[in-house]
């Protein structure tokens, strides 16, 4: 049989598996406590004047001091002091900080573990426009992890988070637009999605967009258009894409027969654990 491409046709684990508390958490807090990558890391040089603000009264800098200690970033970790400026900038109503606060509780950081407040304020960051919130109470109502089970909700703040422009819930719910998972099945509308995740770089929605351009779903086939939007995600080290980036230069498909490319390819899959390659 011809070989496919690879497409990522299950939906997000929330949506298709029933309730499984301990690893929406764990996904919540992993998901929630990466560094901003729109933030130029801090050096130990910059974070007198980060304090002076901080100690002004800016939020913003109160919050992001906090995450300083939390994570060590310029500073010896304090995790005491990391909450002393976390909640100080929760007081005056930073989104960020009220997210930073939420993984605390979900981790036991610092604080007794406590899903309950937790809850409470990734919703009081999700409402306040934060974007990893938002995606991390769709996790959280999906599967029923700290409050209970509504596929209602998990798809509000799913769509809230993408709305925002957050690339991961942006690329999931074109998934579910496209297998029609919680919403009317409508390609269109997940190649829309999909489109607006790649912009901003997500290897998985390049991916699953380049798909829809191979496949001809939801879009006009355009298999010069498919294969460089493999390649981008391959270029990030997307495994299913350096697979189906081998796929192209095998088929020569948008592009020229080149054996030695798909080997290449197809090599850098496999040594990532792709079991296709």
């Amino acid at each position: 049989m011809k070989p496919r491409y690879l497409y990522i046709t299950a939906i997000v684990s929330a949506l298709t598996l029933g309730p499984c508390a301990a690893s929406a958490q764990q996904r919540a807090a992993e998901n929630t406590y990466k560094p901003d990558p729109s933030l130029t890391p801090l050096t130990a040089a910059d974070i007198p004047a980060l304090r002076e603000r901080a100690e002004a009264g800016d939020a913003a800098a109160q919050g992001r001091l906090g995450r300083c200690y939390l994570r060590g970033e310029g500073v010896t970790p304090d995790v005491t002091q990391g909450l002393k400026w976390v909640r100080l900038a929760v007081a005056q109503g930073d989104a960020s900080a009220a997210n930073t606060l939420a993984v605390c509780y979900i981790r036991g950081m610092g604080v007794e573990q406590s899903e309950q407040k937790a809850v409470q304020y990734f919703h009081q960051a999700a409402e306040a426009g934060n974007k990893p919130a938002c995606f991390t109470l769709f996790q959280l109502y999906a599967q029923g992890a700290g409050v209970p089970r509504s596929m209602e909700k998990a798809m509000q703040w799913l769509r809230r988070g993408a709305e925002l422009g957050n690339a991961e819930a942006q690329n999931v719910l074109a998934r579910c637009y496209m297998s029609g998972t919680g919403v009317e099945k409508d390609p269109t509308e997940a190649v829309r999605w999909l489109r607006q995740a790649a912009e901003q770089g997500d290897a998985d929605a390049q991916n699953n967009l380049a798909f829809c351009y191979a496949e001809g779903l939801g879009v006009q086939k355009d298999q010069s258009e498919a294969l460089r939007l493999f390649r981008q995600a391959a270029e990030q080290g997307y495994a299913d894409a350096q697979r189906n980036l081998a796929l192209c230069y095998m088929r020569g498909s948008g592009v020229e027969t080149n054996m030695t490319e798909a080997v290449r390819w197809f090599r850098q899959a496999a040594e990532q654990g792709q079991a296709d390659a």
